[in-house]
């Protein structure tokens, strides 16, 4: 008989289409039940929403996943990983007690979160640790360099590197909602209509790099930029680094770049973006990437996970970064056939249909009973 398993899941989502793009654990939440429920060894999946709430899981429901409630899942369950929401000590030492395994999914860069909320006296942003040990820890290859030891030596010994899952049922479920067409055509102008999505939330995804991508190359070459768009940072225009910032650029004073809200991505492709330039450190296998290459557009980027698709440009070469956007403006729509074969290619190695990924995840999972 197969195994049941749960994910924990953060229970109140208010605004379920916002939390698909302001919260990165509720994709990798998705993307991972959608994974478990194809996978042979699992005979049934849940989600299981943290704390108990009376009212449905609204990502869970979008997506027609089944929920269980923590009591139960602690009585029913084979095991639970943890994704979305910690899981109350008591309630894994009594799921431990009757057999049950727990697995800590790191779905994030918990150890440079945990640097900054010290090193900012933000300690209750810090993770807490729990006092039991974990049976297993999954770490997804953007964040092992960082987080393997660390989980190794705190958490569990038993530390595994899980390839990332993505797929594109919640970028559609955005381009639904849409009026203009999502998929690359065509340059929308002459030069580069840049958009930048970095969410500004710590240091491994900001806008700094970016903008000097698109600085260098419009110093070389006016023409080569329409427009940036630095979406993400509207909220930051009474920041003091932020004005000074932008007050160096030549883009500013030829108001070619703008501050703008968040957006979902889907929002400004194809309408008012036809490139889009990122920068990430250590946090190389962003949802983000895998929506641009989806549509075909040009992502100009330092992800080593992902040298042979985009446009690459070597981390924190403001030089290299320019020339690689510089190549996107002048080789793109004569290359995008070509270029939409790498992205299938790439696209399908997380997908959860591929039985690579569910013959992976598969193995770990029976490993816990081993």
């Amino acid at each position: 008989m197969g195994l049941k398993v749960g994910i924990s899941a953060v229970a109140v989502q208010e605004d379920v289409v916002g939390s698909f793009w302001t919260n990165g654990m509720t994709q990798n939440l998705v993307f991972l039940a959608l994974l478990l429920q194809r996978v042979r060894v699992v005979d049934e999946s849940w989600v299981v929403p943290i704390p108990d709430d009376a009212r449905p899981h609204q990502p869970s429901v979008a997506f027609g996943f089944k929920q269980m409630r923590l009591d139960d899942a602690i009585a029913k369950l084979d095991v639970l990983i943890e994704v979305g929401m910690r899981i109350p000590n008591e309630a894994v030492e009594a799921f431990q007690r009757r057999g049950g395994k727990v697995v800590s999914y790191v779905a994030g860069n918990s150890f440079v979160m945990n640097l900054e909320a010290i090193a900012s006296h933000l300690e209750e942003r810090a993770e807490i640790l729990p006092p039991f040990d974990f049976d297993a820890v999954w770490i997804t290859p953007q964040h092992w360099r960082t987080n393997h030891a660390y989980a190794k030596l705190t958490k569990t010994r038993a530390v595994h590197q899980v390839s990332q899952i993505w797929d594109p049922i919640i970028l559609r479920h955005g381009v639904s909602r849409i009026q203009h067409n999502f998929f690359y055509k065509r340059r929308l102008k002459r030069g580069c209509s840049v958009g930048i999505f970095e969410p500004n939330v710590n240091v491994l995804k900001t806008f700094h790099f970016p903008v000097l991508v698109c600085e260098a190359l419009f110093r070389r070459n006016p023409e080569a930029i329409a427009h940036v768009y630095a979406a993400n940072t509207l909220h930051l225009k009474q920041n003091l680094h932020f004005s000074e910032f932008f007050a160096c650029l030549d883009l500013l004073a030829a108001q070619r770049i703008t501050a703008e809200t968040r957006f979902p991505v889907y929002e400004l492709l194809g309408q008012f973006v036809d490139t889009v330039v990122a920068h990430h450190w250590e946090n190389g296998l962003n949802y983000l990437y895998y929506d641009v290459l989806y549509g075909g557009y040009p992502l100009v980027h330092n992800s080593e996970f992902l040298k042979d698709v985009g446009y690459y440009f070597e981390p924190f070469d403001v030089q290299s970064g320019a020339a690689a956007l510089e190549r996107a403006s002048l080789e793109h729509d004569e290359r995008l056939e070509r270029y939409q074969e790498a992205n299938r290619e790439l696209l399908w190695s997380v997908n959860p249909d591929n039985p690579g990924l569910q013959r992976q995840h598969g193995e770990l999972l029976e490993s816990l009973f081993a």
